[in-house]
């Protein structure tokens, strides 16, 4: 049977599409972007209009977790209609990149951490368990617009026989789809969906804002920190976990795309790989070889020693076997046995002569931290809870800067928890409300952080009332 996709959201977009900017002629989309018809590009902001999209802009009111004041009345006007700033200017701007890269988005004016940058009813809905054809059939149905809006987004081929009977603008549909498909809730029908403007962001191993797809398939796209004027937006279209694990595996995973990440981080030199230098002070990065092609772990910053390349491949062998090992699926009591692996890593990074994954200059050790942390809580180990807490924290920095994260707020939380174990009630509402202030920042990963986060605070203060009582 055949589909139709969601309505778009309120009739009110009609007005606020209008407040997106396209600079260049050359129409293509984002990423791995296929070029499209350069005459569509200067009808682009009208098609918009036409489509009755969500409204689409940065949000001129600083995150109400973040900053509380009263605003001025071009303020409150702005507010009510998102996307343009209150003198006027488009906050969301989409631009031509590159040849290469195509089309992306940037706010010309900046934006504050948490900020609203974009606010989108989807273009197209798959439900789940709607076969291809199905999807066809809905596209084929839509206005031209639409149709064309959805065809001018990246096309990546996917695998062959997945394609076979499908040809011309059905065969480009067919592979934006898969291209651009973001999974919805189930309150929003399950499935995929596309999103004209929110596609277009790039992708970043250092992304600085996150897409979350609301309750009712609304699109949002917040800025994980602040943003200077002109700055590019870039999100990630992979998980932070991976985000954290080496080039390699980055690279794997964004096969899906189709394309070759070439951001700041993939670009540099390994931040994922450092080792600890047996002298007990240095690290030993994974870089570009200064004696061949390809890489290999550098000089120890420290005492300058070099470690034969076997040595550190088979330690670090060992150790990710070790990880690999860690399913819940597969482990039972898996924290115990990660807290086992931890404090083992620990204990060797203590012993002068030990060559071991650098405490925060490793995804190995973040990874043992992670998954130890809160059974640390649990056992009551306050001191060492903070440690692997601040290790996640110096690790998170290192690989993904000053963004929010969910690994960062996370050590936040474990450092809650220390506190109230300690009894330091105010501080643990503090660092509470540093966990809960950073979730807020995070698409739907931060939701079960947040409720770890609001039970340990009802504990605080059933145990407050308990001690007045």
């Amino acid at each position: 049977m055949a589909t139709a996709p969601l309505t778009p959201g309120p009739r009110r977009s009609l007005q606020l599409a209008a407040r997106i900017t396209v600079k260049g002629t050359h129409w293509s989309s984002s990423s791995v972007l296929q070029p499209a018809a350069s005459s569509f590009a200067p009808h682009f902001v009208r098609v918009l209009r036409l489509l009755g999209l969500g409204a689409v802009g940065l949000s001129s009111v600083r995150s109400s977790a973040r900053v509380s004041r009263k605003r001025s009345q071009d303020d409150k006007e702005c507010s009510r209609v998102p996307g343009v700033a209150s003198n006027g200017v488009p906050l969301v701007e989409v631009v031509k990149v590159s040849d290469e890269v195509g089309l992306g988005l940037v706010v010309p004016q900046g934006a504050t951490a948490g900020s609203l940058l974009i606010e989108e009813a989807p273009l197209f809905h798959r439900p789940h368990g709607h076969s291809l054809a199905d999807s066809v059939l809905a596209f084929n149905q839509m206005t031209e617009a639409k149709r064309k809006l959805l065809l001018s987004l990246a096309a990546s081929p996917g695998v062959p026989e997945k394609e076979v009977g499908f040809e011309g603008d059905n065969l480009r549909f067919v592979r934006v789809l898969r291209t651009n498909s973001v999974a919805v809730r189930e309150s929003a029908g399950s499935g995929g969906a596309v999103y004209a403007v929110s596609c277009r962001a790039n992708h970043s191993c250092k992304p600085n804002a996150a897409l979350c797809v609301q309750e009712d398939g609304t699109m949002h796209l917040k800025a994980l920190r602040d943003l200077h004027p002109g700055e590019a937006v870039f999100v990630s279209y992979i998980g932070e976990g991976d985000l954290l694990r080496p080039r390699p595996h980055r690279q794997e995973q964004l096969g899906h795309w189709g394309f070759t990440c070439n951001c700041e981080r993939c670009g540099a030199a390994e931040d994922t790989r450092g080792f600890r230098c047996s002298c007990g002070s240095g690290v030993m990065k994974y870089e570009a070889s200064e004696v061949g092609p390809g890489h290999r772990w550098g000089p120890c910053n420290c005492c300058k020693a070099v470690l034969p390349e076997e040595t550190l491949l088979g330690t670090e062998e060992l150790w990710q076997e070790h990880v690999f090992s860690l399913r819940p699926e597969r482990t039972k009591h898996l924290s115990q046995i990660a807290l086992a692996m931890y404090d083992g890593l620990v204990d060797q990074a203590a012993e002068t002569e030990s060559i071991v994954p650098a405490l925060d200059g490793h995804w190995i050790s973040a990874k043992l931290a992670r998954l130890a942390a809160e059974e640390l809580i649990r056992q009551e180990r306050v001191q060492d809870a903070r440690a692997a807490a601040q290790l996640l924290r110096r690790y998170v920095r290192k690989t993904l800067g000053v963004a929010a994260t969910r690994i960062s707020a996370f050590a936040s939380y474990i450092e809650a928890a220390a506190a109230a174990v300690e009894g330091k009630e105010q501080e643990a509402q503090e660092l509470c409300q540093a966990a809960l202030r950073e979730a807020q920042l995070l698409p739907r990963n931060g939701d079960q952080l947040s409720e770890k986060v609001g039970e340990l605070q009802r504990s605080l203060v059933k145990q407050k009332e308990l001690t007045m009582s």
